[in-house]
């Protein structure tokens, strides 16, 4: 039987999302310097992940009218936590909330997609890996959550090792804690 592609999902479209996946998840937290630049360049990468998600949500109309819920409370959240109105901490946990959500309904549509396809191509690997990427991207806004709500939570067993790091590093440790984890390497340091 050939591939199930629903209409309007363009073939190819999970290298775009992978592409995008990477530059976040490992890319950006590797030459991330701390601050609001850094901060405004995830907010744009992560942006930029979701527009690449398009490809692969088309076709579900009811993902992406969720998807597209999504996107305009991510941007209005962006705008009120860069304009500085309101509690800090209240709109930062909403922002990584919101994008909890976002990655949770992709993985859904990517998986729902790789489950009905009766064959295995390049694409659908690709959209394996970026599920998986994903689910890492889940847990590390979820640890940037905790990290936010209780400065404690996630610590180092060194922490002189993680006073000597460069300031921006605190952002990649949920990254960092979040593949640890998943490949369960374990936590070795």
């Amino acid at each position: 039987m050939s591939e199930h592609v629903k209409p309007g999902r363009r073939v190819g479209s999970y290298a775009a999302l992978l592409f995008m996946l990477m530059a976040w998840l490992v890319i950006f937290p590797i030459f991330s310097t701390g601050g609001t630049k850094s901060s405004i360049v995830s907010e744009i990468l992560f942006a930029a992940l979701l527009l690449s998600s398009v490809g692969a949500a088309a076709g579900h109309p009811r993902e992406m009218r969720a998807l597209g819920l999504l996107a305009i409370s991510l941007v209005a959240v962006s705008v009120i936590r860069h304009a500085g109105w309101g509690p800090q901490l209240s709109i930062r946990v909403t922002l990584e909330s919101l994008r909890i959500l976002f990655l949770i309904l992709i993985i859904r549509v990517v998986l729902k997609h790789i489950i009905r396809t009766r064959s295995v191509t390049i694409d659908m690997i690709l959209g394996a890996v970026c599920v998986y990427l994903m689910m890492a991207g889940v847990f590390a806004e979820a640890y940037r959550i905790l990290d936010m709500l209780d400065p404690h939570a996630i610590q180092f067993i060194d922490e002189t090792v993680a006073a000597d790091l460069p300031k921006g590093y605190t952002e990649d440790r949920y990254v960092y804690f979040s593949m640890v984890t998943l490949t369960t390497l374990g936590f070795g340091d």
